[in-house]
Protein backbone atom coordinates (compact mmCIF):
# COMPACT_ATOMS: atom_id res chain seq x y z
CA UNK A 1 0.00 0.00 0.00
CA UNK A 2 1.75 3.40 -0.95
CA UNK A 3 1.67 5.33 2.18
CA UNK A 4 2.21 9.30 1.68
CA UNK A 5 2.60 12.30 4.67
CA UNK A 6 1.66 15.13 4.67
CA UNK A 7 4.05 18.01 4.03
CA UNK A 8 4.16 22.17 4.52
CA UNK A 9 4.64 23.67 1.06
CA UNK A 10 2.77 26.69 1.61
CA UNK A 11 4.82 29.63 3.39
CA UNK A 12 3.54 32.62 5.45
CA UNK A 13 3.02 34.33 2.37
CA UNK A 14 1.16 31.99 0.67
CA UNK A 15 -0.95 31.62 2.74
CA UNK A 16 -1.78 35.66 3.37
CA UNK A 17 -2.04 35.40 -0.55
CA UNK A 18 -4.76 33.00 -0.21
CA UNK A 19 -6.68 35.00 2.70
CA UNK A 20 -6.17 38.42 1.28
CA UNK A 21 -7.24 36.80 -1.98
CA UNK A 22 -10.06 35.54 -0.94
CA UNK A 23 -11.32 38.93 0.36
CA UNK A 24 -9.82 40.87 -2.38
CA UNK A 25 -11.53 39.49 -5.26
CA UNK A 26 -15.33 41.02 -3.42
CA UNK A 27 -13.29 44.13 -4.50
CA UNK A 28 -13.83 43.40 -8.07
CA UNK A 29 -16.60 41.64 -8.47
CA UNK A 30 -19.04 42.63 -5.65
CA UNK A 31 -18.49 45.89 -4.93
CA UNK A 32 -20.38 47.59 -8.15
CA UNK A 33 -23.65 47.22 -7.31
CA UNK A 34 -23.72 48.51 -3.35
CA UNK A 35 -21.35 51.46 -4.79
CA UNK A 36 -24.07 52.57 -7.64
CA UNK A 37 -27.31 51.92 -5.00
CA UNK A 38 -25.64 53.15 -2.00
CA UNK A 39 -22.13 55.21 -2.54
CA UNK A 40 -19.37 54.75 -0.82
CA UNK A 41 -20.34 55.89 2.61
CA UNK A 42 -23.38 53.80 3.14
CA UNK A 43 -20.84 50.71 2.53
CA UNK A 44 -18.68 51.90 4.53
CA UNK A 45 -21.61 51.37 6.94
CA UNK A 46 -22.35 47.68 5.73
CA UNK A 47 -18.89 47.23 6.60
CA UNK A 48 -18.16 47.65 10.59
CA UNK A 49 -20.46 45.25 11.63
CA UNK A 50 -19.57 42.80 8.63
CA UNK A 51 -15.54 43.03 9.58
CA UNK A 52 -16.37 42.64 13.05
CA UNK A 53 -17.61 39.16 12.18
CA UNK A 54 -15.39 38.60 10.00
CA UNK A 55 -13.02 39.50 12.77
CA UNK A 56 -14.55 37.17 15.51
CA UNK A 57 -15.18 34.55 12.83
CA UNK A 58 -10.93 34.25 12.24
CA UNK A 59 -10.10 34.97 15.66
CA UNK A 60 -12.46 31.80 16.30
CA UNK A 61 -11.03 30.03 13.43
CA UNK A 62 -7.25 30.57 14.58
CA UNK A 63 -7.83 29.47 18.34
CA UNK A 64 -9.85 26.34 17.31
CA UNK A 65 -6.83 25.41 14.72
CA UNK A 66 -4.45 26.00 16.90
CA UNK A 67 -6.03 23.98 20.20
CA UNK A 68 -7.30 21.13 17.98
CA UNK A 69 -5.35 20.88 14.57
CA UNK A 70 -7.05 18.23 12.15
CA UNK A 71 -6.95 18.24 8.60
CA UNK A 72 -11.09 18.29 9.00
CA UNK A 73 -11.10 21.97 9.46
CA UNK A 74 -14.33 22.91 9.94
CA UNK A 75 -16.42 19.58 9.88
CA UNK A 76 -13.67 18.08 12.37
CA UNK A 77 -14.16 21.19 15.12
CA UNK A 78 -18.45 21.12 14.31
CA UNK A 79 -18.30 17.39 15.24
CA UNK A 80 -16.22 17.47 18.55
CA UNK A 81 -18.20 20.05 19.65
CA UNK A 82 -21.38 19.43 18.46
CA UNK A 83 -21.96 15.60 16.96
CA UNK A 84 -21.86 14.02 13.59
CA UNK A 85 -24.69 15.63 12.12
CA UNK A 86 -22.96 19.45 12.98
CA UNK A 87 -19.64 17.58 11.96
CA UNK A 88 -21.57 16.51 8.79
CA UNK A 89 -23.58 20.01 7.96
CA UNK A 90 -20.08 21.92 8.16
CA UNK A 91 -18.72 19.57 6.05
CA UNK A 92 -20.79 19.55 2.92
CA UNK A 93 -21.18 23.29 3.85
CA UNK A 94 -17.74 23.67 2.92
CA UNK A 95 -17.57 20.95 -0.07
CA UNK A 96 -20.29 23.31 -1.61
CA UNK A 97 -18.45 25.99 -0.99
CA UNK A 98 -14.84 24.87 -2.87
CA UNK A 99 -17.11 23.07 -5.42
CA UNK A 100 -19.41 26.92 -6.52
CA UNK A 101 -16.38 28.95 -5.80
CA UNK A 102 -13.80 27.85 -8.68
CA UNK A 103 -17.36 28.47 -11.08
CA UNK A 104 -18.24 31.66 -9.64
CA UNK A 105 -14.53 32.97 -9.69
CA UNK A 106 -14.15 31.51 -13.79
CA UNK A 107 -17.62 33.51 -14.86
CA UNK A 108 -16.95 36.55 -13.23
CA UNK A 109 -13.62 36.96 -15.09
CA UNK A 110 -14.46 35.46 -18.15
CA UNK A 111 -17.29 38.24 -18.18
CA UNK A 112 -14.39 40.86 -16.97
CA UNK A 113 -12.47 39.52 -19.86
CA UNK A 114 -15.16 39.75 -22.31
CA UNK A 115 -15.92 43.52 -21.23
CA UNK A 116 -12.16 44.51 -22.01
CA UNK A 117 -12.14 42.39 -25.00
CA UNK A 118 -15.37 42.28 -26.73
CA UNK A 119 -13.47 39.50 -29.24
CA UNK A 120 -13.07 37.10 -27.07
CA UNK A 121 -17.04 35.47 -25.72
CA UNK A 122 -17.86 35.43 -21.73
CA UNK A 123 -18.31 31.66 -21.99
CA UNK A 124 -15.33 30.78 -23.87
CA UNK A 125 -12.93 32.84 -22.03
CA UNK A 126 -15.13 31.03 -18.92
CA UNK A 127 -14.45 27.57 -19.94
CA UNK A 128 -10.76 28.54 -20.26
CA UNK A 129 -10.45 29.92 -16.90
CA UNK A 130 -11.72 27.42 -15.03
CA UNK A 131 -9.76 24.86 -17.37
CA UNK A 132 -6.99 26.56 -16.08
CA UNK A 133 -7.85 26.71 -12.28
CA UNK A 134 -8.42 23.13 -12.46
CA UNK A 135 -5.23 22.41 -13.81
CA UNK A 136 -3.37 24.55 -11.50
CA UNK A 137 -4.92 22.79 -8.86
CA UNK A 138 -4.35 18.92 -10.60
CA UNK A 139 -0.25 20.88 -10.48
CA UNK A 140 -0.50 21.02 -6.25
CA UNK A 141 -0.55 23.06 -3.55
CA UNK A 142 3.01 24.74 -3.96
CA UNK A 143 1.80 25.80 -7.44
CA UNK A 144 -1.72 26.86 -7.32
CA UNK A 145 -0.47 28.93 -4.06
CA UNK A 146 2.20 30.30 -6.22
CA UNK A 147 -0.58 31.56 -8.75
CA UNK A 148 -2.74 32.81 -5.96
CA UNK A 149 0.64 35.03 -4.90
CA UNK A 150 0.83 36.87 -7.47
CA UNK A 151 -2.93 37.31 -8.52
CA UNK A 152 -3.27 38.87 -5.18
CA UNK A 153 -0.30 41.12 -5.42
CA UNK A 154 -1.90 42.06 -9.00
CA UNK A 155 -5.27 42.77 -7.71
CA UNK A 156 -4.31 44.73 -4.99
CA UNK A 157 -1.82 46.33 -7.25
CA UNK A 158 -4.80 46.92 -9.25
CA UNK A 159 -6.74 48.66 -6.42
CA UNK A 160 -3.95 51.36 -5.52
CA UNK A 161 -3.76 52.49 -9.03
CA UNK A 162 -7.75 52.89 -9.23
CA UNK A 163 -7.28 54.67 -5.69
CA UNK A 164 -4.72 56.72 -6.82
CA UNK A 165 -6.32 57.48 -10.26
CA UNK A 166 -9.92 58.54 -8.23
CA UNK A 167 -8.63 61.08 -5.24
CA UNK A 168 -8.47 63.65 -7.71
CA UNK A 169 -11.75 63.39 -8.46
CA UNK A 170 -13.08 62.45 -4.83
CA UNK A 171 -15.41 64.73 -3.15
CA UNK A 172 -16.98 63.56 0.29
CA UNK A 173 -20.07 65.27 -0.96
CA UNK A 174 -20.83 61.77 -3.22
CA UNK A 175 -19.98 59.32 -0.29
CA UNK A 176 -23.67 59.41 -0.02
CA UNK A 177 -25.71 59.97 -3.22
CA UNK A 178 -29.14 58.96 -2.39
CA UNK A 179 -31.22 60.60 0.93
CA UNK A 180 -32.55 56.96 1.44
CA UNK A 181 -29.19 55.63 2.51
CA UNK A 182 -29.79 54.66 6.10
CA UNK A 183 -33.55 53.18 4.95
CA UNK A 184 -33.87 49.49 4.88
CA UNK A 185 -36.07 47.28 3.10
CA UNK A 186 -39.47 46.29 4.50
CA UNK A 187 -39.09 42.64 4.66
CA UNK A 188 -36.50 43.39 8.22
CA UNK A 189 -38.94 44.94 9.95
Amino acid sequence: MLESKLQKVLKPRHLWALAVGAVCSGNYYGFSYGFETGGPGSFLLAFLPVTAMYVCFMACYMELAVSSPSAGGASEYARRSMGGFAGFIAGFSVLVAYIVAPCAVAITTGQLLHYLVPAIPAMTATVVFFCLFVALNLLGAKSSSRFELIATIAALAGLVLFAVVALPSFSVFGCFPTAHFLTFPPLLW
